[in-house]
């Protein structure tokens, strides 16, 4: 069964060896006021397909402002499970309740825009460059009352923050022509969620 472990965040403000950007801080500031606990309790998952039951009697807490780890070997279910505990679950039947700041998830959609979900495929369009990508997605995903250049600025604290300056102008790429390595087009997929400023980030084997 898996393990759900909690952990302190690091030094406040400490990014690596630089310090926290403008924009980021800001944001990390408006947090505070919408800081999110979240509760599972006895969570379960039946497959629609053949009645195969994949979790089952899962119950946690997620603390807002630490870090928290789901453990086990391949195939034990924490794929599944992060998808039931975000709300992406959409080939079974969930059972047990999952609780944000003490309210049921499905009756709180409005938790949907403080989520954040780091899939392990990149979905990306790989011609276009890294900001580019970027900024597609902050324009798509912030609020609506977020001006051109507060976009930016995001962007651009965020490609600070993730080490991704020295590939900004570089296309993504894929079989056909050479972009990116690797390791960047996995920070580049976690830099598409930071964009969008969530409250609560999960990531799916990061």
């Amino acid at each position: 069964q898996d393990e759900v472990e909690h952990g302190q965040n690091g030094a406040e403000g400490d990014i690596g060896a630089g310090e926290t950007p403008a924009a980021l801080l800001h944001s990390f500031q408006r947090k505070l006021e919408t800081r999110v606990d979240i509760s599972f309790i006895n969570l379960g998952l039946t497959l629609h397909a053949n009645g195969q039951q994949v979790i089952s009697g899962v119950t946690g807490r997620c603390v807002a402002g630490t870090l928290t780890a789901v453990l086990g070997p391949s195939g034990a279910g924490k794929t599944t499970f992060l998808n039931v505990l975000a709300g992406r679950s959409q080939h079974g039947t969930v059972t047990g309740d999952v609780l944000f700041n003490g309210s049921l998830f499905e009756s709180l959609r409005r938790f949907n825009d403080l989520i954040g979900f780091v899939p392990q495929e990149d979905v990306m369009l790989r011609d276009l460059t890294v900001e580019e990508t970027l900024m597609t997605y902050a324009r798509l995903r912030l609020p609506r009352t977020t001006n051109a250049e507060q976009q930016e600025a995001m962007v651009n604290d965020v490609i600070a923050v993730l080490g991704l300056a020295p590939v900004r102008y570089s296309v993504i790429g894929d079989v056909r022509y050479r972009g990116i390595s690797g390791g960047q087009i996995k920070r580049v997929n976690v830099a598409i969620e930071f964009v969008a400023d969530p409250s609560v980030l999960f990531l799916d084997e990061p």
